[in-house]
C-alpha cells in the first residue's frame, strides 16, 4: 500500500523536531563552554544526548513508517561499529547478535555502502545464522541502508518488519531519504560538538595557566628573576609542602605566601638554580 500524505508530513515533523532537539544541546554546551559559567562536569554529556535523540526519533518513526522497527550502527569514537540506538528491546538484540555474528544485512549495507535488502530471512542464505533469533523477534523482512554524510558513511540504518517479500520503491526512497537526513543532522552535530570540545580544553588551560602566568609575572617584577626561575621557585614550594601546584599560586596571588615563604633568598640564583631555604 502507497504511503499517505499524512505519514510523510508526520515522519518530516519527527525528522525536523531531531534536528531541534540536537540543536538546542549544541547551544547550551557551546554557551556553556564560552561563558565563565558551569564547571566541565555540570555540562550536558552531548554524545549521550545525540544518541537519546535518535532513540526517540527512531522509536517514533517506526509507527509512522509502519514497520516492527528501526535500528541504528553508528561508529565510535575508535571507529568501532555500535548499536547507536534501537526502537525497542528486540530489535536492539538483533543489531547485537549481527555485531557479535560479524554477519548481517546491516553489517554489509555499512561495509559495503550499498542497500541490503532481505525478503526473508528464513530464507536467505546469506544469513542462516541470524534468522532463527530475528524470526524470534517477530522479524522476518529487512531493509538495510548506509547512514552517509559529507561522503564519511557513519553506519546503517535498518528497518525491521514481520512481513515478507520486497520492499516497494517508495519504501526504499523514504528509507534512503531517512538515512540521509538523520545522517546530516548526526554529523552537524558531532562536528559542533568537536569544535565545542577544542573550546573547552582551551578553557580548561587558561584556568590552569593563567594564573601560573600571573604569578610568575608577580615574582619577576619583585625580585628580578627569569620567567624559568620564577616557575622553579613556586614548584619546588609545592614539592616541599606537598601541595598541587595551583593551589601554592593562587595561595601567593591572593598574598597568603609571599616570595620568602617560597624560598627566595636575597642570595638570588646561581648558574640558573633559585636559591631555597
Amino acid at each position: 500500500m502507497g504511503r499517505t500524505a499524512d505519514a510523510d508530513r508526520r515522519l518530516f515533523q519527527l525528522l525536523l523536531d531531531f534536528a531541534t532537539t540536537l540543536a538546542s544541546q549544541t547551544d547550551a554546551r557551546t554557551n556553556a563552554a564560552g561563558r565563565d559559567g558551569p564547571d566541565d562536569h555540570e555540562v550536558v554529556d552531548h554524545d549521550n544526548g545525540r544518541r537519546s535523540a535518535l532513540a526517540t526519533l527512531i522509536t517514533r518513526s517506526a509507527a509512522v513508517l509502519d514497520i516492527e522497527g528501526i535500528g541504528v550502527m553508528l561508529l565510535d569514537g575508535r571507529d568501532q561499529l555500535t548499536v547507536g540506538a534501537a526502537s525497542d528491546a528486540a530489535i536492539d538484540r538483533i543489531e547485537h547478535a549481527q555485531l557479535g555474528l560479524d554477519q548481517g544485512p546491516c553489517v554489509d549495507a555499512f561495509r559495503t555502502d550499498t542497500t541490503v535488502t532481505v525478503h526473508d530471512l528464513a530464507d536467505d542464505e546469506r544469513y542462516p545464522q541470524l534468522a532463527s533469533l530475528a524470526e524470534g523477534q517477530g522479524v522476518r523482512g529487512v531493509l538495510s541502508i548506509p547512514m552517509r554524510a559529507d561522503g564519511v558513511v557513519l553506519g546503517a540504518m535498518n528497518l525491521y518488519r514481520a512481513a515478507t517479500g520486497p520492499f516497494d520503491d517508495d519504501m526504499v526512497q523514504v528509507g534512503r531519504l531517512f538515512a540521509d537526513t538523520t545522517s546530516t543532522h548526526l554529523r552537524s552535530a558531532a562536528r559542533t560538538a568537536a569544535a565545542t570540545e577544542q573550546l573547552l580544553g582551551i578553557r580548561r588551560a587558561m584556568r590552569t595557566h593563567g594564573p601560573i602566568e600571573q604569578a610568575k609575572g608577580a615574582i619577576m617584577h619583585a625580585v628580578g628573576l627569569s620567567d624559568r626561575q620564577a616557575f622553579d621557585l613556586l614548584r619546588q614550594h609545592a614539592r616541599r609542602s606537598r601541595q598541587p601546584l595551583l593551589e601554592v599560586v593562587r595561595a601567593f596571588l591572593v598574598g597568603e605566601l609571599t616570595t620568602g615563604d617560597l624560598g627566595w633568598t636575597s642570595a638570588g640564583s646561581h648558574d640558573g638554580q633559585v636559591a631555597a631555604e
